[in-house]
């Protein structure tokens, strides 16, 4: 495994223990996939949302501009890891 694919697993698992801990708290963990629409499932909401960006500022020292705030951003634990490594490497 490369380093940016460690990366990008590494993102993913911090990802999904947030959305465990914040969002699916008596929920059945195994249907929790990377894969897994957080957006069709209810998993996040437009509240969860803006919960969940700040986070990910605070977290991935990332800067989220209001053009970033899409709802295909947070679709799946894949887009969001994706999207945070984009922002890094951007340095935005």
């Amino acid at each position: 495994m490369d380093e940016s694919s460690a990366k990008l697993d590494r993102v993913r698992l911090e990802v999904r223990g947030y959305i465990l801990e914040e969002f699916f708290q008596g929920e059945d963990e195994s249907q929790l996939t990377n894969e897994t629409s957080l957006v069709e499932s209810g998993t996040i909401d437009s509240m969860a949302a803006l919960k969940m960006f700040s986070w990910l500022e605070d977290e991935y020292d990332i800067e989220i501009l209001p053009e970033d705030v899409l709802v295909t951003h947070l679709s799946t634990i894949s887009r969001i890891a994706a999207f945070i490594l984009k922002k890094q490497a951007s340095g935005a």
